[in-house]
């Protein structure tokens, strides 16, 4: 009997070493995996991590290291649909894992900019050292919003030189969230028009306002049920939504981008783009006073500088046309004047044919639309009367 449970004890402990041996061999094995896989990660190959990184995850799903380099190789790639999706089935399992709230913070970060992120910052204890990536994404965050508000500051001290490097420091720090680039390149713009740099005012409204189809583009559709981790960015996209919305009486970035181009193109005297530039920022909220008091001035500008009593004569309309008569004139005019009819024309001939139809696609901007063109007639018959 002793014997016997000799045997057995020693079968035991055979077992269990080899047991053990066998789970050092799997560990060394994964250890090496994940050192491939972040190899592919330091040359920049996201695709590659991606790949072998949710292979891997399959069996090992809850792995941190691999969690963070599928994280990092979805947010390098602009799958924020998938990294959403990761970060909320995961945290429903792990709730306190970091990098899984550093992740959730940088996509709100992404998607909504600055103050968003934050707010997605405020529950983690950023002195516990198993945050110090959130943290660091903390810090630069507090940075953006310095740099915007000294940038602000300067602007009210009628410092743009400064206001401008300050502007300039916050795209830099922003690099990776468009929302966030749209907001500064706003604050640049009005930064260089203080300067009277009108000019360089245009160019950055066109990186801002192309930078708002990307910000779009960003805030991808949600899964249904949000974890309360990702209820913040969930609240932010659905305040931009709101910001955007016809009538909202707060202006979004959007509608800013375009009021500071069109004011820029003011000051360089060309009323022509101004007013395509207001009647797109009316279009968005059509409350805006500014949109219709910029466009009242750009029309005006643009009859001083053609020498017409009224945006009517530019298509041969009287003023009580009726809105067919006044489309088929513009359609001949434009037809007439295209830039295109005139390839084959001296170089005078295709400037004035470029000039007459860019006169006829701003006045077709005011006339067109029914309550602009009630608004400029109610305008001439003031002037005509005073």
């Amino acid at each position: 009997m002793i014997e016997r449970m000799e045997r057995e004890a020693e079968g035991a402990t055979s077992t269990a070493l080899q047991l053990s041996r066998q789970a050092l061999a799997e560990a060394a094995a994964m250890r090496d995996r994940v050192d491939e896989i972040s190899q592919m990660a330091h040359r920049g190959d996201w695709r590659e991590v991606s790949e072998h990184a949710r292979w891997l995850a399959e069996d090992y799903p809850q792995h941190r290291a691999l969690r963070k380099l599928q994280l990092e190789a979805l947010l390098a790639l602009g799958r924020y649909a998938d990294a959403d999706l990761l970060c909320d089935q995961q945290l429903q399992v792990t709730p306190e894992a970091p990098e899984l709230l550093e992740a959730t913070a940088r996509l709100t970060f992404i998607r909504s900019g600055v103050d968003a992120a934050l707010a997605a910052l405020s529950e983690v204890d950023l002195e516990d050292e198993a945050h110090v990536e959130s943290a660091e994404l903390y810090g630069r965050l507090q940075a953006m919003r310095h740099s915007e508000e000294e940038a602000k500051a300067a602007m009210l001290a009628a410092d743009a030189a400064h206001a401008i490097d300050c502007s300039c420091r916050a795209l830099a720090l922003a690099e990776e969230s468009v929302a966030a680039r749209q907001a500064f390149a706003l604050l640049l713009a009005r930064a260089l028009s203080r300067a009277g740099r009108h000019v360089e005012a245009i160019a950055a409204s066109d990186r801002g306002l192309h930078l708002v189809g990307e910000a779009r583009r960003a805030q991808v559709s949600r899964a249904p049920a949000a974890t309360p981790n990702t209820q913040a960015a969930a609240a932010a996209a659905a305040a931009v939504e709101k910001a955007e919305a016809r009538g909202s009486s707060t202006p979004s970035d959007h509608e800013r981008l375009l009021l500071a181009r069109a004011r820029a193109f003011l000051s360089i005297g060309q009323p022509a783009q101004a007013i395509a530039d207001y009647r797109s920022a009316a279009a968005l909220n059509p409350s805006s006073s500014q949109a219709g008091a910029g466009m009242k001035e750009a029309w005006q500008l643009l009859q001083q500088s053609q020498r017409r009593s009224s945006l009517y004569e530019v298509f041969g309309c009287e003023s009580g046309c009726t809105a067919d008569e006044l489309r088929k004139a513009y359609r001949r005019e434009a037809l007439r004047w295209h830039p295109d009819k005139h390839t084959q024309e001296d170089a005078a001939k295709q400037a004035e044919a470029h000039a007459r139809f860019t006169e006829v696609a701003a006045a077709w901007a005011v006339l067109s639309d029914e309550q602009s063109r009630a608004a400029y007639d109610a305008d001439m018959e003031g002037q005509s009367t005073s």
